[in-house]
C-alpha cells in the first residue's frame, strides 16, 4: 500500500497488513524507550515544587513579596511528550512563572527577569546551578535534567478563561521586548480530547492567589498522537545530531502544530505517522515561502524564520528531514521476509542502539510466547494468545539476522 498522496480533508484510511502489525509494535517500544523515567520524573516533580514554594516564600518588604506567582509545567512536560536527549544525560524540563502583575505597568521588562532571578540566586544551593538563557532561568540538575523557569505575566486582555502571557525576551543584553505566548493554550489544542493539561488551565482561573499547578502524572499509556509526537522528534534528535543549528530549525513546536493539524484519529502508529508525513510532505516540498500558523494566534508564524533567511536553509533543513522520514517509512512499509527485515530502516531513522534493543525486546517476547501456545500482534501493538482478528508471528528470526 502506497502511501497517501492527500492531506487530511481527502485522505482516504490506508489498508493494515502484518507489517503494519509488526512496525505498531516496534514503534511503541521505541515510544517507551524515549520517555522520561519515572524516577527521574519524580524527582523532577519534587525540584520544581520546592523552586516554586522558594520563590513564593520571598521575605515581607521584598520585591516579590506582595506579587502572586502561578507556576505550571509547559512544552513537553505539560503534555508528557518529553523524549530522551541523545549525546548528553540531562532532560529539558520546561516551567513557566506567571507574575500577577499588570504588564503594562512594566516599563522595562528586563525588570521582571532581573527580580525572579534574583529571587533563585538567594538561595545559595540555586545560586551555584542557576544560568540567565534567552527567556528562562535555567537550573542545571547535573546528570538529572535542566529545569527552565520561564518569567511571565499576564495578557493585559486577559480573562478568566484564558490562558496567554507575555513573556520577556532577550534581544541584546540592554534590550529585553514583552512577546506573545500561550504555551497552555497550544498544549491544550494538541491534546483537546485529553484531559492531561486541562486540570492546569483549571487551577489558572481563579488567578488570585500563588498557585502551583501539578505536573502531570508519569504514564507509559499515552495516546498515539503524543507517541508520534515522542517518535518524530527522537528521530529529528538523530538525524540532526550532528547539527544543533539544524535541530533549532526544526523545532518541536512546528512538529506538535503539524501533527496535531494532520492527525485523524488512527490508532496504529506506523499508519499514522506515515500518512501525516506524506501529508506534510505534500504540503511542504514545493512550497517556496511557507507559512505555520499557529492554531491559537493566527497572528504568530513559526515558519516566519525560515522565510526571513536569504538562503532559507533552515526551510532546507527541515524538507530534508520530512523527505528522509518518509524514505524510511516506505522503505519499512515495502519490506519483505519478517520483521528483522525492517531492521535498517529503523536504524536509519531512530540510531542503532534504540533498534537494537527494540527489536531484541520484540525477538524475546516472540520467543517466550511461541515456545508456550503461539503468539500474535493485536492491531494495538501487544502481543497476545492466538487470535482469528489477530497478525500471526513468524518465526524468531532475532535482530538484524535472516
Amino acid at each position: 500500500m502506497r502511501l497517501t498522496e492527500s492531506l487530511r480533508n481527502t485522505h482516504s484510511p490506508s489498508i493494515i497488513t502484518e507489517v503494519h502489525d509488526y512496525a505498531n509494535f516496534l514503534l511503541k517500544e521505541l515510544a517507551q524507550q524515549r520517555n522520561l523515567p519515572k524516577s527521574k520524573h519524580k524527582l523532577a516533580v519534587e525540584r520544581y515544587n520546592a523552586v516554586a514554594e522558594w520563590i513564593n516564600s520571598a521575605p515581607e518588604g521584598s520585591t516579590l513579596s506582595d506579587v502572586p506567582i502561578n507556576f505550571y509545567p509547559i512544552g513537553s512536560f505539560a503534555t508528557g511528550t518529553t523524549v530522551r536527549p541523545r549525546g548528553k544525560d540531562e532532560y529539558d524540563l520546561d516551567m513557566a512563572g506567571e507574575l500577577q502583575f499588570p504588564h503594562n505597568e512594566v516599563q522595562d521588562p528586563r525588570t521582571i527577569v532581573d527580580v525572579f532571578e534574583e529571587r533563585i540566586r538567594a538561595n545559595a544551593t540555586y545560586d551555584r546551578i542557576a544560568e540567565r538563557k534567552t527567556r528562562v532561568i535555567r537550573l542545571h540538575y547535573a546528570g538529572d535534567f535542566y529545569l527552565d523557569f520561564m518569567p511571565c505575566l499576564p495578557n493585559e486582555l486577559q480573562n478568566l478563561k484564558d490562558t496567554s502571557i507575555k513573556v520577556p525576551h532577550k534581544e541584546t543584553e540592554s534590550l529585553y521586548l514583552l512577546m506573545d505566548s500561550n504555551p497552555i493554550g497550544l498544549s491544550m489544542w494538541f491534546e483537546e480530547q485529553s484531559k492531561i493539561v486541562k486540570y492546569i488551565k483549571m487551577a489558572l482561573n481563579e488567578r488570585k492567589d500563588s498557585i502551583v499547578a501539578p505536573i502531570p502524572r508519569h504514564t507509559y499509556d499515552k495516546k498515539p498522537l503524543l507517541q508520534i509526537l515522542q517518535l518524530l522528534k527522537s528521530a529529528r534528535d538523530f538525524y540532526f545530531i550532528n547539527d544543533e543549528e539544524g535541530k533549532k530549525q526544526v523545532s518541536s513546536v512546528i512538529l506538535q502544530v503539524l501533527l496535531g493539524k494532520c492527525y485523524d484519529g488512527e490508532q496504529n502508529l506506523f499508519i499514522s505517522l506515515k500518512d501525516m508525513i506524506n501529508r506534510i510532505f505534500h504540503q511542504y516540498y514545493s512550497e517556496t515561502n511557507p507559512t505555520i500558523l499557529n492554531p491559537i494566534n493566527s497572528n504568530e508564524d513559526f515558519a516566519k524564520k525560515w522565510r526571513e533567511e536569504p538562503e532559507k536553509l533552515g526551510f532546507k533543513k527541515f524538507k530534508g528531514f520530512i523527505y528522509h522520514v518518509r524514505e524510511k517509512l516506505l522503505e519499512i512499509e515495502n519490506t519483505n521476509g519478517g520483521y528483522s527485515a525492517m531492521s535498517k530502516p529503523f536504524k536509519e531513522l531512530f540510531g542503532e542502539n534504540s533498534t537494537k534493543k527494540t527489536f531484541s525486546t520484540l525477538g524475546d517476547a516472540i520467543q517466550k510466547n511461541t515456545e508456550t501456545k503461539g503468539s500474535f500482534i493485536t492491531g494495538a501493538g501487544t502481543l497476545t494468545a492466538s487470535s482469528a482478528s489477530n497478525t500471526k508471528i513468524k518465526g524468531h528470526e532475532f535482530y538484524g539476522t535472516k
